[in-house]
């Protein structure tokens, strides 16, 4: 009988009760459903990530922009060019390597007056 008896008691330790719900209320607390840990967790972040988000977007979308826009000059440069006629062409190329070579001198002159600066130089 003493066995039987820790048999059931054994068994009674280790079942699980559950209550119904029709037996309990829901205890509504509303200072619960402010204080949800869950729903604070995920906006915890939300007004930083969506501002950052707003700025890398704007950014973006900018930076697009802008390379429409270089696209749109070259292709227009190039539909000009290719409207010209001989005389023309020749004379915007002309021009075009003269502003060029002066460019070479001013870049070499700049990069002499750097040397003289550098500490391995003088």
């Amino acid at each position: 009988m003493s066995d039987m008896k820790n048999k059931n008691r054994v068994f009674d330790e280790n079942v699980v009760m559950f209550p119904a719900s029709k037996n309990f209320p829901p205890a509504v607390d509303s200072v619960d459903l402010h204080d949800d840990p869950l729903e604070a967790l995920l906006n915890e972040f939300s007004d930083v990530l969506d501002n950052d988000l707003d700025n890398e977007l704007e950014a973006e979308l900018e930076e697009i922009a802008r390379e429409q826009a270089e696209i749109q000059h070259q292709n227009q440069t190039l539909i000009s060019l290719a409207q010209m006629d001989r005389e023309e062409l020749s004379e915007t190329i002309s021009k075009q390597m003269e502003v060029l070579k002066e460019t070479q001198q001013r870049i070499s002159y700049l990069l002499k007056e750097i040397d003289s600066y550098m500490p391995g130089k003088r």
